[in-house]
C-alpha cells in the first residue's frame, strides 16, 4: 500500500517549496521534485492522453555500475501501466532485475520554432517499478494492444504472430507512481 502527500523542505537556494512524498509498503519514502515551470504543467488526464498518443518512448534504468542506461522502446499505456516487449536477456533485463524503479519519458508531440529559439512540445515522464508479466492472460492481452497500436495486421494476424513469437517473448510492466507532463504550445486565441 502506498500513501501519497505533501512534504516542505528548503532548496538549496534558500526557497521552501513542496515536494510529493510517496511512502511504499516498505517503509522507504520517495519525494518527486515539483516541476520547476509549473505554468506548462498539463493535469492528469492531458498526461494519459500524451501517453496514449506518443509513438514511442525513452525508457530509463540503473544499469551496469551504476551508470544510467536509456533506451527507445515501443509502448502502450493502458489501466494506467506502461506496457513494452523485449527480448528475454541484456542490457536492460538485467538493470530492471537488479533494480525494478524506473523511468519513462515519451514526447507525443515536438515543433522547433526557430523564430522564437525554442522548441514546442508536449511531453510525459513517469517514474514506477518495472516487472516481468508472468500470467499468461495479461502478456496475451499487451501484446495484443502493442500489435494493435504498432501494427496494422488482422486481428487473426496478430493472433498468428504472437502464437509465432510467444515463447520468445517477454513482456514488462511499469506500475506508475508519478506522473507528470508539460506542454509549451502556445494556446490557440479562439
Amino acid at each position: 500500500m502506498r500513501f501519497f502527500g505533501y512534504r516542505l523542505r528548503m532548496t538549496n537556494r534558500g526557497r521552501w517549496e513542496y515536494t510529493l512524498s510517496i511512502k511504499t509498503g516498505k517503509g522507504d519514502y520517495m519525494n518527486f521534485r515539483p516541476m520547476r515551470r509549473a505554468a506548462r504543467q498539463a493535469d492528469g488526464k492531458t498526461a494519459e492522453a500524451f501517453l496514449s498518443r506518443a509513438p514511442y518512448g525513452m525508457l530509463a534504468v540503473t544499469g551496469d555500475g551504476g551508470y544510467p542506461y536509456a533506451v527507445p522502446l515501443n509502448f502502450v499505456y493502458t489501466d494506467g501501466c506502461i506496457y513494452f516487449h523485449c527480448a528475454k536477456e541484456g542490457h536492460k533485463i538485467d538493470a530492471i532485475q537488479k533494480d525494478c524503479r524506473v523511468c519513462f519519458c515519451a514526447v507525443p508531440r515536438a515543433e522547433i520554432a526557430p523564430s522564437e529559439y525554442t522548441t514546442h512540445f508536449e511531453s510525459v515522464t513517469a517514474f514506477g517499478r518495472a516487472h516481468i508479466v508472468t500470467d499468461e492472460t495479461e502478456m496475451h492481452r499487451a501484446a495484443v494492444l502493442l500489435c494493435e497500436k504498432h501494427a496494422c495486421g488482422t486481428v487473426a494476424e496478430t493472433e498468428s504472430e504472437y502464437e509465432r513469437f510467444a515463447n520468445a517473448l517477454c513482456i514488462v510492466k511499469i506500475e506508475i507512481e508519478h506522473l507528470t507532463a508539460k506542454s509549451n504550445f502556445p494556446f490557440s486565441k479562439e
